[in-house]
């Protein structure tokens, strides 16, 4: 185990994480999206090859997002959350949460202001156990997203 210092220069690499004998067999559709929460970062495949590469925040703290493999449950174009009294655009719901369900959307909106938050949050944890996208990126996931499409979280 190493210890970083200020000054010391860290290499990240680049591109999705490779799944060693892990990696989620393509569906028949060819299309599945994957959410690496170390990375803070999401892709959606098209067969095996990256067809977008984003970057998302999801849950932090006691609703750290769920690790592991699931499908597309629900899709709706403005899903409302009146647990926390916001709009939640590009809608899809992958795994429950008790009496709740988790997915992955755009910046929700606040009922009471009308404004959309956490819009500077992109790209670190921020969610109460959800993927969140800007708005163009969860527009075009949405729209290439369909019912049992496969969703792979890892860390």
């Amino acid at each position: 185990q190493e210890t970083v210092y200020t000054g010391v220069e860290i290499r990240v690499p680049y591109g999705p994480p490779t799944l060693p004998n892990q990696r989620p067999p393509v569906p028949a559709s060819g299309s599945s999206f994957l959410v690496s929460l170390s990375r803070q970062q999401c892709w959606l495949f098209h067969g095996d090859r990256v067809a977008y590469e984003w970057t998302c925040s999801t849950g932090y703290g006691e609703w750290i997002t769920r690790i592991g493999s699931f499908a597309v449950q629900s899709k709706i174009e403005n899903a409302e959350s009146s647990a926390y009294r916001l709009d939640m655009p590009y809608w899809l719901g992958i795994y429950n949460v008790g009496p709740f369900e988790n997915g992955i959307h755009g910046l929700p909106v606040d009922w009471d202001t009308g404004e959309k938050i956490w819009e500077g949050l992109i790209g670190e944890p921020a969610t109460f156990g959800c993927a969140m996208l800007n708005d163009h990126d969860a527009a075009i996931l949405f729209t290439a997203a369909y019912i049992g499409m496969p969703i792979h979280i890892m860390n």
